[in-house]
């Protein structure tokens, strides 16, 4: 997969390429402190809007903690994870979030964990990690990062780990170091990579409502176009109820419509509504409007689920 298959570029690095098709947008800081990589996002003039298209981050020539950093403020400002490119490599940040997401662990551990190195060798991308490794990971306070990876490898740990540690579908990045030592005791050189996660939410919710123009170029809109956009925006209780499902009492958990996917049939409700959008931690990479859950249930193409929506739901 390369640049070219996606819609908007975010660029960090000194070389800004030019992509004929794709909006490149550069957002490399003054200097690695919170305060300007939000500058930066602020001077690019993104919205979250500019974010649903296909994205991806590409770092060029950075520093292994300024990356992490300008990516944990993107995914918080986008909602959602977004792939990394990274000399000329894709990292597929979605799968490996999901694959960390759903890993089983042993419950939390009756004495937490204080420090758990990231170690390249324990994170095989191929197989799942044992219950009591995941439990350990999910729940430490402090993560270190070993200072002989490259940036590729880094920001695959990260993104792996990060996903690890979500719990009660809640995000929980990693307060983490890079080092080559684990001592536990180096309080100031250790990074709560959540707070950027939360800065950069913040500063989506702060530009939510703003009227300034998208980056990606305005395109006049098709009738099939025209006719996605509407259906997409049918309530999600609606199509969920349509596919048969629930909530709990409380009337925030839904019960998932593919519950053939789940091991007990999802018959304790998991799926949790969030701004027109749901998402089942184990069948969905990212939160999914009414369309895409139409079109996973039924195993419809888009102008089908459309069809169902149109002439049955609106």
């Amino acid at each position: 997969m390369s640049k070219q298959s996606y819609q908007v570029v975010l660029y960090v690095g000194k070389n800004i390429p030019s992509l004929e098709g794709v909006s490149v947008v550069n957002i490399t800081p003054k200097a690695e402190s919170m305060e300007s990589i939000v500058d930066a996002i602020k001077s690019a003039e993104l919205t979250a809007a500019d974010l649903r298209a296909k994205t991806l981050l590409v770092v060029e020539e950075i520093g292994i903690e300024l990356a992490l950093k300008i990516y944990s403020m993107v995914i918080g400002f986008a909602g959602r994870r977004i792939n990394i490119s990274v000399d000329g490599q894709i990292i597929d940040a979605a799968s490996l979030n999901h694959f960390g997401v759903i890993s089983k662990d042993a419950g939390k551990p009756e004495e937490t964990v204080e420090v758990v190195e990231l170690e390249r060798e324990s994170f095989s991308f191929n197989e799942e990690l044992d219950p009591v490794t995941v439990s350990k990971l999910r729940y430490a306070k402090k993560c270190i990062l070993p200072a002989t990876l490259t940036l590729k490898e880094s920001l695959e740990l990260f993104v792996r780990a990060a996903g690890y540690r979500v719990r009660n579908n809640g995000d929980h990045l990693p307060t983490m170091k890079i080092s080559e030592s684990n001592a536990a005791n180096e309080e100031e050189n250790y990074l709560d990579f959540n707070e950027y996660r939360k800065m950069g939410n913040e500063l989506r919710r702060l530009v939510k409502t703003d009227d300034r123009g998208a980056v990606v170029e305005r395109i006049t809109p098709t009738e099939r176009d025209i006719l996605l956009e509407q259906a997409a925006k049918l309530p999600i209780e609606v199509a969920l109820m349509y596919l048969g499902s629930y909530s709990d009492e409380t009337g925030e958990l839904w019960r998932c419509p593919r519950p053939e996917r789940h091991r007990n049939g999802d018959l304790n409700p998991s799926m949790k509504i969030n701004e027109e959008k749901v998402r089942c931690y184990r069948c969905d990479l990212e939160a999914i409007d009414a369309v895409r859950i139409i079109m996973d249930s039924l195993d419809v193409t888009p102008d089908e689920a459309c069809k169902i929506i149109v002439s049955e739901l609106i």
